[in-house]
């Protein structure tokens, strides 16, 4: 359940500054991220407009190692699954061994 948590978050985080991002690279006006956000356009403040624009990417980035924590959670999950089952055949052999050793050390005292 947490894995799909982790991908809701980066996928909300990455949407958030993706769809704007991809907006304003095509129009050429993007908006601050404040209260009271103010229009900025591109042929007007290209400074200005390249920083809110290297701002959007670095939430962009953020999502996306959101994504790759929760890939990393999911595929180590999936990774001790895999390895549950060959463990518990190891701790199945062991003990059934084990327990033959018991029985012919009981045998042999009785």
């Amino acid at each position: 359940m947490i894995v799909w948590g982790i991908f809701l978050a980066g996928l909300y985080l990455l949407l958030r500054d993706l769809i704007p991002w991809l907006k304003s690279q095509q129009t050429g006006e993007t908006r601050t991220k404040a209260y009271n956000s103010k229009k900025v356009l591109r042929s007007e403040e290209p400074e200005r407009f390249v920083a809110l624009q290297k701002n959007r990417t670095d939430g962009i980035v953020l999502g996306l190692m959101v994504i790759g924590v929760g890939l990393a959670f999911l595929l180590f999950g999936i990774f001790s699954l895999v390895l549950l089952l060959p463990v518990g055949a190891v701790m199945a052999y062991t003990r059934k061994r084990a327990q033959k050793r018991m029985k012919a050390v009981a045998n042999e005292f009785s």
